[in-house]
């Protein structure tokens, strides 16, 4: 697949951040206004945003914290276990195992440089015990999985810091919410909470010899700094991104910085070189390397351990030639005088050998080293996909902590696909000397993803990893097509049939199950010139040789199985390039789209061969929707006239449903948090089961979108970009952004269950008293699901069983209470109200029977307190927080009574 690098060049993709017409509606990369600045500057590149046009609401921008905001919602609703529909999905990691994703920051135990701690740009934090052979996650729970950077506090070893979010610009970036630590060598970790607004976090230092003392290069607001160990901070230098900040290594007074900042005057971004001799207080460009004009002018610095006053730097600027400054970084001359480096506004590490200042390596694209202080520089990797040498787009580069250039030549990289390393940099080359570490680091960001129940195979769409095809239980994926990939489809009648594309719409299909693929754009005008980086295709859901594209124009192929297959335009040109595309399954004539900018038609003869389309949604005269980003457009397979449509924005109203073709519309989103949603699904035999992957994680709902509940399962609270069933199967998929691909076997669920339970002679309040739920099979002893239940005000409660539908004996049972039977209870796809029980008290044992073991168990708590030694949580039938003669009352009122 080498012939499509060259493609990727010529049109300049970097980190998933293209679309193709400047005409389409995308929000550039803007400066932030500080103070009393007023101009708005103009965009330097038109065509980075794809992902950020789902970020956006109607006015163009991003809430404040949107991300924060959403994560704690987030967090509320699982909390919120009194209406929690949690589903308890058995999810499966599917893969890939042998494809990490892309990586910003690794750090190596000072202690142990077999311990690794890398963070990833989508996927959380991970720790490796052998040098990168195998990966152990945190959790999924952190504040963002998007990690930026790290970094190790050198005079504490166990104590590590993180910074959230991607702020580099690039279109797929996720949104960052401060900065983490962890106290114990990276197993757990806990935000700093002064940092919350900070938004993206790129780099962080501590002071040598005073952990007190730290500074923190973001996006938004330049440099922060803390003297007080994090808990405030001050922000000496304001800029639009300080991407680069570091101490002297043995200087407590001096310390460098790389800033990104925007001239208003001059109406340009300048990268920037900065210096400070008072510990980071106050802070002087520096000379040389001071103000270098144009977006692409990123720069990064680094201090030589071995020789601190030498300080090196790259600049985008010029191919990302080398700089050098012989008085700790406050004059820099540039070095390079034979080749270039290809650092750019994307990608830009720079590694000094700790032994020999002469020594560095930095890169691009592709890595680079010299021997001579930056002057010449020499390729050193020449890596694609899923091959031992480093993968394209470098990031980061750090040597083991005893480096010694003779013993202990061990270096790392961290790429676009991941983390590898040399043993023996002096001798890695373009062709060997390089290790992957990236084997069960699982974290991939996909774009798109499909699968085939009865064979079980699954094809997705990554950020610059290529397409995949995952078979059965192996989670060990092979590469079907290269570069970045995105949208996908199968064949529902033969899964050897398989479609994805490359950006831009440039199509591509299988005939064997995704082994060997080929170019299908041919005739179809808009690819690569007329779409959105990652374009909308779908196969008809009635005829499988036919495919609906979106570019500008709406196409259609009828004989799509053809390796030649023949293209027309449908629906000509509107106002911006189509989003979303969808057919019913009842009807091939009713078809759907959406634009960028919001615009909704359809059409009930779409097989004509000019269709007529009617306007859903044109953002004037009829405008029913908020006028953002259609992601999904999902029709019910049942009945044409429910039509669900999928918004961006960080809003509550990102989920909307018609019943009646369009003409009327409810909003059945704002029991969601207030983030995009941007895969949609809804279960093939229950109506009222949907699924809304969003930025902050999966979400159902099992009525209709009344409520919507997650858990802390699964891929937990990463991006979700696709969901949808196999073919033929009750099997859903998530394409996660970050965490990769996981399955879950649905079977057809039943709707909900409402009521209330009574505590019997119970006298607190019931709201937060958890019980114990059954479903069996009525008559029978085995149980079909098992659930914890937390009671709401007046012991209200909304269940989801996790059962198929059918009849069931229900069953509760509380900590003192006997079980109550509710027999032949017949739960449909709806929702069954007023399934009331009232339990009975005084069953301190838990045999499900009140009885003299009962007194005895009472007799060992009497007279105890809650906090005392002998004190029984479960004797306490009154829940006073004592144990009384109260207790005895009611025990003995129930005395010699079972449960059901």
């Amino acid at each position: 697949m080498r012939s499509f690098w060259g493609f990727l060049l010529a049109v300049a993709i970097v980190g998933g951040a293209v679309v193709y017409k400047a005409e389409t509606s995308i929000s550039g990369v803007s400066a932030e206004k500080h103070e009393s600045e007023e101009a708005e500057p103009d965009s330097p590149d038109k065509a980075y945003a794809w992902r950020r046009l789902a970020w956006l609401s109607e006015d163009g921008t991003i809430p404040h914290n949107a991300y924060w905001n959403a994560m704690d919602q987030r967090a509320e609703i699982v909390g919120n276990s009194a209406r929690d529909l949690n589903t308890g999905i058995p999810w499966v990691f599917r893969g890939p195992g042998n494809v990490g994703g892309r990586t910003r920051s690794l750090v190596i135990d000072p202690t142990n440089r077999n311990h690794l701690i890398a963070g990833a740009v989508g996927g959380g934090i991970w720790n490796s015990y052998d040098a990168g052979a195998s990966w152990q996650k945190v959790n999924d729970f952190l504040p963002s999985l998007a990690i930026g950077c790290m970094t190790y506090d050198r005079n504490n070893s166990n104590v590590v810091y993180a910074g959230l979010g991607e702020g580099y610009f690039n279109g797929d970036a996720v949104e960052g919410s401060g900065i983490l630590r962890s106290k114990d060598n990276g197993q757990t970790w806990a935000i700093l909470p002064s940092t919350k607004g900070f938004g993206n976090t790129c780099r962080i230092a501590v002071q040598p010899g005073n952990s007190n003392v730290i500074l923190a290069g973001t996006r938004y607001s330049g440099i922060q700094r803390s003297t007080d160990g994090g808990q405030t901070w001050t922000n000496p230098y304001w800029a639009q991104a300080c991407y680069d900040v570091q101490f002297h290594p043995t200087n407590p007074n001096l310390a460098i910085a790389a800033l990104l900042d925007y001239d208003w005057g001059v109406g340009d971004w300048f990268g920037s070189a900065m210096y400070s001799t008072d510990g980071g207080q106050t802070w002087t460009r520096a000379g040389g390397l001071g103000q270098k004009f144009g977006f692409g002018s990123r720069v990064e610095l680094a201090y030589s351990k071995s020789s601190p006053n030498v300080v090196y730097g790259v600049c985008g600027a010029d191919g990302g030639k080398v700089w050098k400054s012989l008085d700790g970084g406050q004059n820099y001359t540039v070095q390079t005088t034979s080749g270039t480096t290809g650092t750019n506004w994307y990608c830009a590490p720079i590694w000094v050998d700790p032994t020999n200042p002469s020594v560095l390596a930095t890169g691009g694209y592709v890595g680079y080293w010299s021997s001579n202080g930056g002057i010449t520089m020499t390729q050193k990797t020449d890596g694609y996909i899923m091959t031992t040498t480093p993968h394209p787009d470098m990031h980061w580069i750090v040597s083991d902590p005893g480096f010694n250039g003779t013993t202990n030549r061990r270096v790392y990289v961290c790429t676009d696909g991941s983390i590898y390393r040399t043993d023996n940099f002096y001798t890695a080359n373009t062709s060997s000397g390089w290790v992957r570490c990236d084997f069960g680091y699982q974290t991939t960001q996909y774009y798109g993803a499909v699968g085939d129940g009865p064979t079980d195979r699954l094809v997705g769409g990554t950020q610059d990893n290529g397409t995949h095809t995952i078979n059965g239980a192996n989670t060990t994926a092979y590469l079907t097509y290269g570069g970045d990939g995105g949208f996908c489809a199968i064949d529902s009648t033969d899964p050897n049939y398989i479609y994805g594309e490359y950006v831009g719409l440039t199509m591509f299909a299988s005939h064997d199950g995704g082994l060997s693929a080929g170019n299908i754009y041919g005739g179809l005008t808009d690819a690569g010139s007329d779409a959105n980086f990652i374009s909308p295709f779908i196969l008809d859901p009635n005829n499988q040789s036919r495919m609906l594209a979106g570019g500008g124009q709406l196409w259609v192929s009828s004989n799509i199985k053809s390796w030649t297959p023949t293209w027309a335009s449908i629906r000509p040109r509107g106002s911006e390039v189509i989003s979303a595309i969808a057919v019913a399954k009842t009807n091939s004539n009713v078809m759907w789209v959406a634009q960028n900018d919001g615009k909704i038609q359809m059409t009930t003869n779409g097989l004509a061969a000019t269709p007529t389309w009617t306007d859903i949604d044109n953002n004037g005269a009829k405008n029913p929707l908020p006028n953002r980003y259609v992601t999904r457009i999902v029709i019910d397979p049942q009945t044409a006239n429910r039509v669900y449509v999928t918004l961006g924005g960080w809003a509550n109203d990102d989920v909307w449903r018609t019943t009646d073709g369009g003409a009327s519309w409810t909003n059945i989103g704002s029991g969601l948090p207030a983030a995009p949603v941007r895969g949609f699904a809804r279960h093939p035999q229950n109506p009222n089961r949907l699924y809304a992957g969003t930025e902050v994680g999966l979400f159902t709902t099992a009525d209709g979108g009344q409520t919507w509940s997650t858990s802390d399962s699964g891929p937990a609270a990463v991006a979700i970009y696709e969901v949808n069933f196999l073919n033929n199967s009750n099997k859903l998929i998530l394409a996660t952004h970050g965490r990769g691909l996981w399955t879950a076997e649905v079977p057809n669920p039943a709707g909900l269950v409402r009521g209330t339970v009574t505590l019997g002679d119970f006298q607190p309040a019931l709201a937060g008293q958890v019980v114990t739920v059954e479903f069996r099979p009525v008559g029978s002893n085995s149980v079909t699901a098992s659930k914890t239940m937390t009671l709401g005000a007046a012991g209200a409660y909304s269940l989801d069983p996790d059962v198929p539908t059918g009849t069931y004996d229900m069953y509760v049972k509380g900590s003192h209470w006997l079980a109550k039977k509710r027999a032949s209870l017949t739960i449909g796809t709806g929702v069954i109200v007023n399934v009331n029980f009232s339990l009975l008290n005084g069953d301190v044992d838990g045999d499900n029977v009140v009885t003299i073991f009962d007194y005895l168990a009472l007799s060992t708590a009497f007279d105890t307190s809650a906090g005392d030694a002998l004190f029984d949580a479960n004797a306490d039938l009154d829940g006073d927080g004592t144990v009384s003669i109260f207790d005895y009352v009611i025990l003995s009122g129930n005395f010699d009574k079972s449960g059901d």
